[in-house]
């Protein structure tokens, strides 16, 4: 038989694996699709080719309003702007857009947001409040203001444009360095003109040396970035200074995370060979359980119904390659140390 690459193909070869289509397989189509999505959700959690580690490279994202009219010639930069109905401020950081109607700003509280139609006010310096002629056509709250980065599949892509299901971030790269200007007066350049300018007679030791010094005083001193990030919300929460020194708008973020291997996009998941066997013990455990109830019928030609036999089957097979999941394919233990 040929390489199964789809989902279509996949099914069929369970069926027939069962014994179709010289056995009446009694099993619903949605079914056995709903069988085939939990033998792939087994698979990618806990075999070892499930997962693809993936780098997230993002920008870190200012609020932003689309207002119906152009305000920059009446508002500048780190003016207060309020909505009218629903009282949000924003601190204005920029204009952009068409006409100037795309208003970048801070400072939007994520629990008052700006409610598309509803008219902008400004606060002078000395407290007035000036109603203008534009009106929210719509609003985003940016990263800086929501306080962390969604990496529902929706807003996360690989390089080929394909959506990823992250399950979990074990870091984020630091987005500055105390060791990062490059300059005459810069040590890691003296490091490398005076004791690594020549790779052929010149000892690296030192230089490798002094780095993880002051890699280790780094880490001493401001330590790493804490994150946290649970699955089934998608969110990303980054414990620093949003929108200031440490991640201010524009700021490139990097983080290392993982995601589900999607087999409608890497069609060889489909003939892996334990997820056939699986994905086929799980439906002749359905098929067992369905015809259960009729247990020692006997059909014309003498044949007896027996769905309790093939139920005890299937579960035996089941826990059999659970274990072979455990024992062959699953990644091994990490040490953890508190």
């Amino acid at each position: 038989m040929a390489t199964i690459s789809n989902r279509t193909d996949f099914t069929n070869y369970c069926l027939r694996r069962l014994g179709a289509p010289v056995i009446n397989i009694n099993v619903d189509d949605d079914q056995v699709q709903d069988r085939i999505d939990d033998a792939l959700q087994y698979w990618q959690d806990y075999h070892f080719d499930g997962l693809q580690k993936v780098y997230y490279i993002h920008a870190i994202t200012g609020s932003q309003i689309v207002a119906t009219a152009d305000i920059s010639t009446n508002f500048a930069n780190s003016s207060t702007i309020v909505g009218a109905t629903s009282g949000a401020t924003g601190k204005i950081t920029g204009f952009s857009g068409n006409n100037n109607t795309f208003i970048q700003l801070t400072g939007v509280s994520p629990s008052a947001v700006f409610i598309p139609g509803e008219t902008l006010n400004y606060y002078s310096a000395n407290g007035n409040i000036y109603n203008t002629t534009a009106n929210v056509s719509s609003f985003t709250i940016g990263d800086v203001d929501a306080r962390y980065l969604n990496l529902s599949p929706t807003y996360t892509v690989d390089s080929a444009g394909n959506s990823l299901d992250i399950i979990g971030v074990t870091r984020i790269f630091p987005v500055t360095d105390s060791q990062a200007s490059i300059n005459m007066f810069d040590l890691r350049y003296q490091l490398r003109l005076n004791e690594l300018y020549d790779f052929t007679s010149a000892s690296y030791i030192n230089y490798t040396l002094t780095q993880q010094h002051l890699r280790s005083l780094e880490l001493m001193f401001t330590g790493e970035v804490p994150i946290r990030f649970q699955r089934h919300m998608q969110r990303l929460y980054i414990d620093w200074a949003w929108g200031e020194t440490e991640a201010p708008v524009g700021q490139i973020c990097i983080a290392e995370c993982y995601a589900l291997i999607n087999p409608d996009v890497y069609n060889a998941v489909w003939n892996d060979r334990w997820l056939k066997e699986y994905a086929t013990a799980l439906i002749k455990r359905t098929w067992g359980n369905n015809i259960a109830k009729f247990d020692n019928l006997q059909l014309p030609g003498g044949v007896t119904l027996n769905g309790s036999k093939i139920q005890e089957e299937a579960v035996t097979e089941i826990e059999r390659l659970e274990k072979e999941m455990e024992n062959n394919y699953g990644a091994p233990l990490e040490w953890y140390m508190n």
